[in-house]
């Protein structure tokens, strides 16, 4: 009985010292406005905050707005932190969308994509903005968000001046 007992002992011991060398990978994403409120036509700025809490690299790592990309990073090391700020336009269809605005992100190491949802509450204006469709010569004309434009504008500045990391955004 005593040598079985040993062995048992033995196998546990062994389990857990490679259970203890297993990686996990973990994503906590969070999205947060600029500010709560916004009229049609007005930019909203959202911050996007993207932290590693695995204890592996988490490679091929994306963060998305809908289905288009925003950031890529090849790797995101454990502990490291993303951040990342979009200028969406709101329209007059976000205020019956309740102006929710989708973030994902991906890494070859997840299981599945992680999702966030910010919130920003979008009221009328006063009727001076046109709507995107009778925006003559508009080329967000049926982008509900105006993301295509404003992102690239957004990387055309990163290139120019560089990479700049965000505080958090106040509300």
């Amino acid at each position: 009985m005593k040598k079985r007992i040993s062995f048992i002992t033995a196998a546990l011991i062994t389990a857990a010292l490679s259970c203890s060398v297993c990686a996990e990978a973990d994503l906590k994403l969070d999205a947060e406005a600029a500010h709560a409120e916004v009229m049609v036509g007005d930019k909203v700025v959202v911050g996007i905050t993207a932290e590693n809490t695995g204890d592996t690299d988490l490679s091929g790592f994306k963060i998305y707005f809908e289905d288009q990309p925003v950031f890529e990073q090849d790797v995101l090391a454990p502990g490291e932190t993303a951040e990342k700020q979009i200028g969406l336009m709101a329209w007059d269809e976000d205020i019956d969308a309740g102006g929710i605005i989708n973030i994902t992100a991906e890494a070859d190491e997840l299981s599945e994509p992680v999702k966030t949802v910010c919130t920003v509450k979008v009221i009328p204006n006063d009727g001076s903005i046109p709507r995107p469709e009778e925006a003559a010569g508009n080329p967000n004309t049926g982008n509900r968000t105006g993301i295509i434009p404003l992102v690239a504008a957004v990387l055309a500045l990163e290139v120019l001046v560089g990479r700049k990391r965000f505080g958090s955004c106040a509300k």
